[in-house]
C-alpha cells in the first residue's frame, strides 16, 4: 500500500486529502479512488506536469490544478506592450527634462 496526498484546486481554494492505494497505482487510478474528475485540467506532481498513466510512489502530492484563466501567449504579448509603453514614457520624460535645460 501507497499513501498519497492529493490537492485539488477549485475557484481558487485547495483542498487537500490522503488516500490509501495499492503499490503500482497509477495517477488516474488515484484520482479515480479519490472520485475527482480531472477531465480537462492539468495534473501535476510535485508541481511537474505528468500523464494520467504515472505510477505513483508512497508520500507524493497529487496536483489537479485549475483551468487557464488566461490565455498565456495573450497575457505575454499585453506585459511586454505594457512594458514598451512605459519605457517609452520614461524616455519622453527625459527629453522633455533634457529640453528645458
Amino acid at each position: 500500500m501507497i499513501r498519497v496526498e492529493i490537492a485539488v484546486l477549485d475557484a481558487g481554494v485547495v483542498s487537500c486529502r490522503s488516500i490509501d492505494l495499492p503499490a503500482g497505482s497509477t495517477v488516474q487510478q488515484a484520482l479515480a479512488a479519490a472520485g475527482v474528475d480531472a477531465q480537462g485540467r492539468g495534473l501535476a506532481v510535485f508541481g511537474h506536469a505528468v500523464a494520467a498513466g504515472r505510477t505513483l510512489r508512497s508520500g507524493e502530492r497529487l496536483e489537479v490544478l485549475g483551468p487557464l484563466t488566461a490565455d498565456p501567449k495573450l497575457a505575454r504579448m499585453q506585459r511586454v506592450q505594457r512594458s514598451r509603453e512605459a519605457q517609452q514614457a520614461k524616455r519622453d520624460a527625459a527629453r522633455r527634462v533634457t529640453q528645458r535645460s
